[in-house]
């Protein structure tokens, strides 16, 4: 999708004139160029001028355009005008509660005098000479969607096209981020302007700006390969969806020999990972043919592929030519397991795929955290969420959508800090399925919340909500039962009952939280979602799977070692893998001076 020309870089046009009866324009000036000049004459001049909102409104338009008010030109004000009221919708007041709507219009209103004062000193928009030498850069070609405002970036921060590099790239997307826009699209935008200037020849214009990189998508479908190679991955990757039948032998040492006295059942694994898995094999064949220059149409089978010299050679290539970190081998491991496990493989010796994956580093652990960290979010700050939106949906009418919206978010906010599931679980979670109300049974429910005892000592007929997800529908292949905590009932039934109906479209398929369309939450509307709730609420766009990380930090450190609920709150598969990420600040120091302190109770 492409935007018309920006030729003069110009947003729709400028709104009606807005009057200002208390503030007569009278004095002679000259046209002010910036946000900062025009002020500054309207105080010299005028004193009794709503000066204050003047420059509170400026204060909006720095962070809006992240331009201070001394360097911010009017053209860019008046660009950009038509999204100041989004920005302001996203924005908080001091005491970091939302604007209200009077608040937004207000603030919208004085920038439209601003620009009308510029007008009556007698300033007419003409572009400056950073923005003409964007019109020339870019001069009869049409812009993809979202790169107007990329542009409109550079030219507010004075930055001419051929100084425009990497690291301005990086800023417009954090800028973009801050304003409350999704990371991926952030980027998204920043890689079709790569790629526009690269596709129309217009990269020697951005001299310091690197070319886009072309080996993302190296990978070949699985429908464009060769027989019975094709065939051959559709069998792996059914074989691999079926449930496991019996329990089959696991190698015991690096040579693949398999020993009879560890064994395991064979897993099913999910939809996700079904697709990682064919994934993988497709990259891997995309290679052979890019590079090891493997004739596409010659017919070939998986084990054809799948050998010492090709996959020694895509290790290399992934770590030393693309420079890829080792979690990216994910679809490699998985690729392995399922060879190994396959009927059709099982009498083959894969000792030499073992030792080659061994050879990949580990991911350094403080890459891990600086990445993290940029969309962290404590604990505390999550918590407060809800009530934030809460106080937000006290001043709307109940029964009207804006409030049935604001309903969803705040059950959405508080479901994701008190069970800290997996987003694939929250999206998927159905009503009568996955949650629901009804008697307690006895036999599946032994530990019981000392609440729901007390509940069934005064009622032994009580209903109470309850969440079960069966063990193909948990990663951790274990059947998940549980009760709804109380703090959590009157907001989930109010939901349910009132406000979940409003939000249904055509066709209700059931799911507890629905999109803005009324349909159930995808894999990218989930990220939106809790990403707008975290930029909006606690100032950091963040991703739901960072709850679980954030959830666990805080148990950690209320309730040190206690690795044993952490991994059972979270579904994970072992006590092993909890301590293996969540222990690294336990380290042997620190462990010795807890069992040292301890001791010495005994001692003496």
């Amino acid at each position: 999708m492409t935007q018309p020309n920006p030729a003069s870089l110009t947003l729709p046009p400028q709104p009606p004139a807005v009057t200002m009866a208390a503030v007569p324009v009278t004095m002679p000036a000259s046209a002010p160029v910036t946000v900062a000049g025009l002020i500054a004459q309207v105080a010299s001049h005028r004193p009794e001028a709503p000066l204050a909102m003047l420059r509170s409104t400026a204060a909006h338009l720095e962070r809006y355009l992240g331009v201070p008010a001394t360097n911010l030109p009017l053209n860019t004000v008046h660009d950009a005008l038509p999204g100041f009221a989004q920005f302001l919708g996203q924005s908080k007041q001091r005491n970091g509660k939302p604007l209200t709507r009077n608040s937004i219009r207000s603030y919208i209103n004085y920038a439209r005098i601003l620009l009308n004062l510029a007008a009556e000193l007698g300033w007419v928009r003409t572009p400056g000479a950073t923005e003409l030498a964007w019109q020339a850069a870019l001069a009869g070609h049409l812009l993809p969607e979202g790169c107007p405002g990329l542009v409109r970036f550079g030219v507010a921060r004075g930055i001419p096209p051929q100084q425009f590099d990497d690291a301005d790239l990086d800023a417009f997307i954090g800028f973009k981020v801050a304003n409350g826009r999704h990371p991926k699209y952030a980027r998204k935008v920043a890689s079709a302007f790569r790629g526009f200037l690269a596709d129309r020849g217009l990269s020697g214009r951005f001299p310091r700006l690197s070319p886009p990189r072309r080996d993302y998508f190296f990978g070949i479908p699985a429908g464009r390969m060769p027989e019975p190679l094709r065939s051959e991955v559709r069998a792996l990757v059914n074989y691999k969806l079926r449930p496991a039948s019996r329990r089959l032998p696991r190698p015991t040492r690096a040579s693949g020999r398999q020993g009879p006295a560890r064994l395991r059942r064979g897993v099913k694994i999910r939809d996700v990972s079904a697709r990682t898995l064919e994934s993988a094999i497709s990259r891997v064949y995309g290679f052979a043919v890019t590079e090891r220059n493997i004739d596409p149409g010659t017919s070939m089978g998986l084990l054809d592929l799948i050998d010492e010299p090709t996959i020694d050679a895509y290790i290399d290539w992934q770590l030393d030519e693309r420079c890829t970190s080792g979690a990216n081998f994910a679809g490699v491991r998985m690729l392995h397991a399922a060879v190994r496990q396959c009927p059709a493989y099982r009498e083959l010796d894969f000792g030499w795929f073992t030792e080659l994956l061994a050879t990949i580093p580990e991911e350094d652990e403080e890459a891990v955290s600086d990445r993290k960290s940029e969309f962290y979010v404590p604990w505390a700050e999550l918590c407060a969420i809800p009530g934030k939106i809460a106080a937000e949906k006290a001043k709307e009418t109940p029964g009207t959508l804006a409030y049935a919206r604001l309903a969803r978010d705040e059950l959405f906010m508080l479901w994701m800090v008190t069970f800290a599931w997996r987003g694939l679980n929250v999206r998927t979670c159905k009503l009568g399925a996955n949650l629901f109300k009804r008697q307690v049974d006895m036999s599946r429910n032994s530990n019981l919340d000392e609440w729901v005892k007390e509940a069934l000592a005064e009622s032994p007929q009580a209903e109470f909500w309850q969440i079960h997800f069966s063990r193909d529908e948990a990663k951790a292949r274990e059947a998940i039962r549980g009760f709804v905590p109380q703090h959590v009932i009157p907001l989930l039934e109010d939901y349910i009952e009132n406000q979940r109906p409003l939000l249904v479209g055509e066709t209700d398929r059931g799911t507890l939280f629905l999109n803005s369309h009324g349909n159930p939450l995808s894999a990218e509307a989930i990220e939106d979602l809790y990403g707008r709730l975290t930029q909006r609420y606690a100032g950091r766009w963040s991703r739901p799977h960072l709850v679980r990380d954030a959830f666990a930090h805080a148990w950690l450190d209320a309730h040190p070692g206690d690795y044993l609920t952490v991994s059972r709150a979270l579904w994970h598969r072992s006590l092993r893998h909890t301590i293996r990420r969540y222990g690294r600040t336990l380290d042997p120091a620190h462990a010795l001076g807890k069992t040292g302190t301890w001791a010495a109770k005994f001692v003496g």
